[in-house]
């Protein structure tokens, strides 16, 4: 998990270090999210005023974290609210009750999605009809599936496999790290930045692909000059640039399902893993993996889809082998495109998808592999992730960790008041 350059810290004080850093990051990440909430409900001089105050009060009483973390409360707040007033509000708000703006299309954007419109027809013109498959796998390109195709792998509890996410990138940059591994590691290093931002670009900048993109520069960087890094710290900062740049991708529901499953990971797999070691490393850590995502992403899963999947797990555990060979073999063959050579390895992609496709099948034709749900208030969501990060301060042995989860909830509990008034 960790890498250290030198061994400057030692027992008691690096396990501080450690703390310390992510505690700074933590408190930084969620006076970002707050500040992106509070601007859709207190006014701009307001909001300022409050968080500058603070800044300054912190300056003046020699907190610097704490006048650190007011800081980037007034920046987020800042950010969201001109934002909001210049580009308006992205579409998967209304999922979170928030009103709508439409947004209008560049003539680069427009341009730039004519170029992606083009590169995910390319396994279509290759091998027909079966290039819907690739197209969905390598894309998330729905478009030309069948309809009963994308419900039987959400029943399946693999919908993920359909959508361009950090599942995706990983599996790509492992095999690119594979592929590159005798080379030298500050050589190397060029080249695996240049394979990431074309994938972050090819998904049209997905937010899920950049949040696995940035949290993935930052681990290439960390190994290849032996610094220590934390999947915690890596995500946070992660999710903090994003939010930055683009505020109402806080709403973005495949920011918010890719962000808390990684957290869940970082959060639960190491303890849950090491209760389940004995089953083997793939069944162990298959289950650990699941069930680590689920902790942290059901809430959202039933908020947005209003269903579950009770035999996810199963699903899982035989499509995502299957779904690393579809995806290699689709970018092998985008590769070889200009060359003429990309017929069979688009083939063997759509097979390996259609191997997935008769599994997913087989899970969603059993009567309860999928359970419907009501809607679920937002409140309730704030309340069991209070709960979650409430037990992780205990578990971490952490007091900083258990007031912080309690303020977020208390603060989220008077903006949702607000929002009801």
């Amino acid at each position: 998990m960790y890498w250290e350059k030198g061994d400057i810290i030692q027992g008691e004080q690096r396990s501080k270090a450690i703390r310390f850093k992510q505690n700074i990051i933590l408190f930084i990440f969620a006076a970002t999210v707050i500040g992106i909430f509070a601007s859709f409900y207190i006014d701009f001089v307001t909001g300022a005023a409050v968080s500058i105050g603070g800044f300054l009060i912190g300056l003046v009483l020699k907190r610097k974290k704490t006048a650190l973390v007011l800081l980037f409360l007034f920046l987020s707040f800042s950010r969201a609210y001109y934002f909001e007033a210049s580009k308006g509000q992205i579409k998967d708000a209304r999922n979170f009750g928030i009103p709508v703006k439409e947004q209008s299309v560049t003539e680069y954007e427009f341009l730039f999605q004519s170029e992606l419109d083009f590169i995910r027809g390319i396994p279509a013109k290759v091998i027909g009809e079966r290039g819907a498959y690739v197209a969905g796998v390598m894309f998330g390109d729905k478009s030309n599936l069948d309809g009963d195709i994308t419900i039987a792998f959400r029943k399946a509890g693999i919908s993920h496999i359909l959508a361009v996410s950090g599942l995706h990138a990983g599996i790509i940059m492992g095999a690119l790290c594979f592929v590159f591994k005798k080379v030298k590691r500050k050589i190397r290093l060029p080249i695996l930045y240049i394979f990431l931002i074309m994938l972050v670009i090819l998904s049209g900048f997905s937010p899920s692909v950049l949040r696995a993109g940035l949290m993935m520069a930052i681990f290439l960087f960390a190994d290849t000059f032996g610094y220590r890094y934390n999947l915690l710290n890596s995500l946070c900062l992660a999710g903090t640039i994003i939010l930055l740049a683009v505020p109402y991708t806080l709403f973005d529901v495949g920011f918010l399902l890719s962000f808390s499953a990684t957290l869940g990971i970082a959060l639960f797999y190491p303890y849950i893993y090491y209760r389940l070691k004995g089953f083997g490393k793939y069944i162990g850590g298959s289950i650990s993996m699941y069930t680590a995502c689920q902790i942290t992403s059901l809430p959202i899963i039933i908020c947005v889809f209003k269903e579950i999947s009770v035999l996810g797990l199963l699903g899982n555990l035989f499509a995502v082998p299957i779904v690393s060979f579809a995806l290699v073999s689709g970018m092998i063959g985008l590769a070889l495109y200009p060359l003429g050579l990309s017929y069979y390895p688009f083939s063997f992609s759509a097979s390996f998808m259609e191997i997935i496709e008769y599994i997913a099948g087989a899970i969603g034709r059993i009567s309860f592999s999928a359970v419907s749900i009501g809607a679920v208030p937002v409140i309730i969501v704030a309340l069991y992730y209070g709960l979650i990060f409430f037990m992780c301060g205990f578990t971490f042995n952490d007091r900083k960790f258990i007031y912080t989860s309690l303020g977020a909830v208390m603060v989220f509990m008077g903006l949702w008041g607000l929002m009801v008034l």
